[in-house]
């Protein structure tokens, strides 16, 4: 029997007041997943239901502009209890930010985001994936983390597999280094020691987390006196009576490795880094398995900003901490990072890393990303195409999607609202798509949703492409989403799925506008963070028709999606032996018409020992193994190591004649005086 026909239809009506066509800023990624029932997250339900509207998500939000945070949260609780009780941690802590963030029920905020936006109150907001929610920890008391022998300096890693049990982090009388580690996950159960602390300056009432557990160092160094023996069998013992038995399983491992690196006694050059505090935080594992949506940039956010209020240097603890403490730092090391995003700095998430760090004394150092690369003839990395398009005119996208993949696609296409100082309306463009075996859809305008459905009036659809005039994702220009469903069963899916065809998806995009314009196309990464790992799978294919020596797939613009700010140092590696740049983006700018010139990786440390000899060794999740670490995930820890010992220590090896957008060392400084360097160009002479 054949498979029932599927066609383009266009999406007549929105609930929840959305509209792809206004000018509130919308969610795109949800758009698509009211669309198709939540579909992209099938593949973490296998056999069951997909979480819905009722489902618990990860919320961020940014405010109106100079907000008045007691008035902003009256506002919010008389228009929505719901919605006041999720942000309200955050609103407390944090308070004269522009960005919160909390754990909400999809369907009983929906519509209060929607007329919180409509009265000023938000500028725009987006909602994770969903969760699996517990009974939380009960909030402590102050004294029962009383740290007397609390550092000056904190060294912060927000990753995945936390090595708090390692010999390199205690001594021989029980003490520990981990002053701080907090479980982001709110689905494990979280038992004692596991708990939630007040906030600082905050009162026993006022959590800092508002999902997971943390542990503090007195409930780090009991644990430690049980389980006092090392080794990899001891140490997962340990594990084990934590509640977490994944830490140190294969694929579990990464935030051990960049520790390792930024922390660990026994270092070259050195750093002296070995006498800082660390706080670590867990990442959750559905959304590091799910790199789809913002729910990563979220939950990164949230722990940069736990580690900075740990250290004694959020504004509540701030507030609270008397005038003769001694000056604190905090350096905060985040390795992980996505690739779709406008890539100009205005997604939220990194607009409040840049608020973070205009903190004195905070440092946050991201990695570059891994995307170009001398190894160009791999189309993993072909996430990142361009097209300029004069009006009249028009630019093709080839995409590759592959089959056999139970997970979505997402390919977003950039439209720019200004040019050279002069407005663009997104009215004068329109997209089409032809997809494998079918006619190409109907021209898709501006605020238009067409998807792709089988025959019947119910069936889900298994594409849509989103013409959105406003997102939440960026502040600058007009979003392109186009989503494709699975092309794969998902285990346990009800018989009769119609799967979206594989093959390599043509998207035309269509001007008729004034200007002459770049259309910046960046395809999301599929991969996952940890198992069930599998490579890339979905990739701009190169264009035959494209001149060989200016193919529309290049490497510009390839920064890891946290990586664009104006405040965070951006780290990148070279190959140790030869000093050449190693999957690092050191040509990789900015979007934006003001950050054409100049490159934009701060610091280089060594991510390679030879062209042959892959990664950097370093000790093992368990206390003596060896293992290695490569990409910027090597780098951004070794930078930040650097910065956390002060303006005097000597940088890291550089390779002769690099050019950096900003020497580090410039970065080290006050925070403001660094956003507002104008990214000379300097030449960085090899040690």
């Amino acid at each position: 029997m054949s498979a029932p026909a599927v066609s383009w239809q266009p999406v007549q009506a929105w609930t929840y007041g959305l509209n792809p066509a206004g000018d509130a800023a919308v969610d795109a990624y949800l758009l698509w997943d009211l669309c198709s029932g939540f579909a992209r997250h099938a593949w973490r339900h296998p056999g069951r239901p997909v979480p819905g509207v009722d489902a618990t998500v990860p919320l961020l939000v940014e405010l109106a502009s100079d907000p008045a945070g007691d008035q902003t949260a009256r506002a919010l609780r008389a228009l929505s209890p719901a919605l006041a009780d999720a942000l309200d941690a955050s609103l407390r802590c944090w308070p004269g930010t522009r960005f919160h963030t909390g754990l909400a029920v999809r369907d009983m905020v929906l519509q209060a985001l929607v007329a919180a936006t409509a009265q000023g109150l938000l500028v725009r907001w987006q909602l994770g994936a969903d969760c699996r929610t517990v009974a939380p920890p009960a909030v402590v008391a102050p004294e029962a983390v009383d740290d007397p022998r609390r550092s000056l300096h904190t060294l912060g890693i927000v990753d995945d597999g936390c090595c708090l049990a390692h010999a390199l982090y205690r001594g021989a009388d029980g003490a520990s280094r981990f002053a701080w580690v907090w479980d982001q996950d709110p689905g494990l159960p979280s038992p004692a020691p596991w708990m939630r602390a007040p906030a600082p300056g905050g009162g026993a009432g006022l959590p800092l987390v508002h999902q997971g557990a943390e542990l503090a160092r007195p409930q780090i160094e009991s644990l430690l006196a049980r389980h006092p023996e090392l080794g990899q069998a001891a140490e997962q013992e340990l594990y084990q009576a934590l509640g977490r038995p994944s830490w140190g399983m294969p694929g579990h491992t990464h935030g051990a490795r960049v520790t390792h690196l930024m922390a660990a006694a026994a270092q070259a050059h050195g750093w002296q880094a070995d006498g800082g505090d660390i706080a670590f935080v867990q990442l959750p594992h559905g959304s590091l398995a799910d790199t789809s949506g913002p729910s990563i940039p979220m939950q990164v956010l949230d722990g940069a900003r736990y580690i900075v209020a740990r250290a004694g240097l959020a504004p509540a603890g701030a507030a609270a901490a008397p005038a003769t403490t001694p000056r604190r730092s905090a350096t905060v090391c985040l390795s992980l990072g996505g690739t779709a995003g406008p890539h100009d700095g205005s997604s939220m998430v990194e607009q409040a890393l840049d608020e973070l760090a205009a903190i004195p004394g905070v440092d946050v150092v991201v990695a570059a990303g891994n995307l170009p690369a001398p190894r160009s003839a791999d189309p993993a990395r072909w996430l990142h195409g361009q097209r300029t398009i004069a009006p009249g005119r028009q630019g093709r996208f080839l995409v590759h999607v592959a089959g056999g993949n139970a997970r979505h696609a997402f390919v977003e296409l950039w439209i720019p609202d200004n040019v050279s100082g002069h407005h663009v309306d997104p009215a004068g463009f329109s997209v089409q798509v032809q997809v494998p075996g079918l006619a190409a859809c109907a021209p898709v305008g501006c605020g238009q949703v067409h998807l792709l459905r089988p025959a019947g009036a119910d069936a889900p659809p298994v594409a849509g492409l989103l013409f959105v005039r406003r997102v939440a994702q960026g502040r600058q220009g007009s979003l392109v989403l186009l989503a494709v469903g699975a092309t794969a069963a998902v285990q346990g899916a009800a018989s009769g799925q119609r799967l979206a065809p594989a093959g390599v998806w043509a998207i035309t995009v269509q001007s008729q506008a004034s200007q002459t314009v770049t259309v910046h196309g960046w395809v999301e990464r599929d991969d996952g963070f940890v198992p069930p790992r599998r490579s890339q799978q979905t990739w701009f294919e190169r264009d035959g028709d494209d001149p060989p020596d200016a193919p529309y797939v290049n490497d510009a613009c390839t920064l890891s999606s946290l990586a664009n700010g104006r405040r965070v140092v951006v780290a990148g590696g070279y190959v140790a032996s030869s000093g050449e740049p190693v999957d690092t983006p050191l040509r990789a700018r900015r979007r934006g018409t003001d950050n054409r010139t100049g490159q934009v990786a701060h610091a280089l440390a060594p991510t390679d020992r030879g062209t042959t000899r892959r990664g950097v060794q370093v000790p093992g999740f368990y206390s003596g193994h060896t293992t290695t670490i490569r990409g910027s995930s090597a780098a951004a820890p070794q930078v930040a190591r650097w910065m956390a010992a002060g303006p005097d220590a000597e940088p890291p090896p550089l390779p002769h004649g690099v050019v950096t957008g900003h020497r580090a060392q410039d970065a080290i400084g006050d925070a403001a005086a660094r956003a507002a360097s104008t990214s000379p160009i300097r030449h960085v002479r090899a040690r």
